[in-house]
């Protein structure tokens, strides 16, 4: 997926480079943009996507819900309704297509990012009614640990893999922190339920926190770690790291490997090969972190499980946790996050080598009333009542409207 970068010294000079790209006669889109992180962003209205469609009003998503985008000027509620021209302009100079490829391709994926406004894959397509452009809204704000929402163990939990050390050379003592173990923490959830953000989070907490080499693969690259304390090399695959010819699973192992960093963030596994292969990376002492969609966390171990046939001890070996996302939007329209964490002991451990995944829905779904293996997305409900962010009726109409992930008794 190309990436188109306007990123130069200062805000002030990224988007005047980005709206001089644009012209003038694209000026709708650049205003739309910034009049977007200036009305709502900056507002902490938390917009994860925006809808353009041609001779239709823009619409903002929130949590897979749609409501329309409205600018308020001297008291006029204005829409933004561009036309299809003014669509395909906009993808010709951002994804680098003449117009005729764009009418020959129905479908085209890019992205661009703009400091001091945000990071957005897009993807044009044309359909019934029309073209369109579906837009994934990152800030550039690197979102902080403390303030995702996790709860506190999970919070401690991260910040156990730092370890404090000094270092003698020549009579000399350097102090230095460490990550102290490699493994496996995989992220899954739905698109849009918070697994970019919230590994963002986790890695620049680390970053800022330790001084081993941090290496991410990702198709694109969304977040920037910048002026961190750990050295942060960030790979776009399909840019730095090539597409073409050799497998991209085995290019990007051979990389890792021969760069040995402390800790490493593939991007989305989906394919079984590209989950085998973080697995066996993991297990060589890297700590990666990877995301997958699933429901939860039976469904992931599920998945993991049935990859990992041949070689359940590897998993077991290299698996430190699993966190699985759901957002939930409260009476008031506020976005609470919800988490299901699976961290497995030595007993849990054991029965991942033995492929009884049954036993274990039983232990982490059934009798984990002590939070011994984690957080059910049901205690995690739970906690969100008794922090006064859900009220108990909402609560129930959640559990009711989503019997799978609030079941206790999952087919895993």
């Amino acid at each position: 997926m190309p990436m188109v970068k306007f990123e130069k010294e200062s805000v002030e000079a990224s988007l005047a480079s980005f709206q001089l790209t644009l012209g003038e006669e694209n000026s709708w889109f650049y205003d739309m943009l910034t009049g977007i992180k200036k009305e709502y962003v900056d507002q902490n209205i938390k917009i994860t996507d925006i809808l353009v469609r041609e001779n239709k009003p823009v619409q903002l998503g929130i949590i897979k819900a749609y409501i329309p985008l409205i600018f308020e000027n001297n008291e006029k509620i204005q829409y933004v309704i561009p036309t299809r021209q003014q669509i395909k302009n906009v993808v010709q100079i951002l994804s680098g297509y003449s117009d005729e490829l764009i009418d020959y391709k129905s479908i085209i994926d890019f992205s661009f990012s703009v400091k001091g406004l945000g990071i957005f894959r897009v993807n044009y397509s044309t359909e019934l009614e029309g073209a369109s452009l579906a837009i994934r809204y990152l800030t550039f704000n690197l979102p902080s640990f403390e303030d995702v929402g996790y709860p506190g163990f999970y919070v401690d939990y991260i910040k156990s893999f730092i370890k404090d050390l000094r270092i003698e050379i020549k009579g000399k003592t350097f102090s230095a922190s460490t990550v102290s173990a490699g493994g496996l923490i995989l992220h899954t959830g739905a698109t849009g339920s918070g697994k970019t953000t919230s590994i963002a989070s986790e890695i620049g907490y680390i970053a800022d926190n330790s001084s081993g080499a941090i290496i991410t693969y990702e198709n694109p690259i969304e977040y920037r770690y910048i002026a961190t304390k750990a050295p942060v090399k960030q790979y776009g695959i399909g840019e730095e790291i090539a597409t073409s010819g050799e497998n991209v699973s085995e290019e990007i192992k051979k990389h890792l490997l021969r760069n040995n960093p402390s800790v490493a963030l593939i991007g989305e596994a989906r394919e079984n090969s590209e989950i085998k292969m973080i697995v066996e990376i993991a297990s060589r002492g890297h700590l990666i972190f990877s995301t997958m969609h699933s429901q939860n966390v039976g469904e992931a171990l599920s998945t993991l499980s049935y990859v990992c046939d041949d070689s359940p001890y590897m998993l077991a070996s290299s698996l430190q946790a699993i966190v699985a996302h759901k957002l939930i939007q409260n009476k008031k329209g506020k976005i609470i996050p919800l988490f299901e964490i699976f961290i497995p002991d030595e007993v849990m451990k054991s029965q991942i080598m033995k492929k009884e995944i049954k036993k274990i829905n039983q232990l982490f779904y059934k009798e984990n009333k002590t939070g011994k293996y984690g957080m059910t997305f049901s205690k995690s409900l739970d906690q969100r009542v008794v922090q006064g962010l859900i009220q108990p009726d909402e609560a129930e109409d959640i559990k009711r409207s989503n019997p799978f992930i609030f079941s206790s008794e999952h087919n895993l």
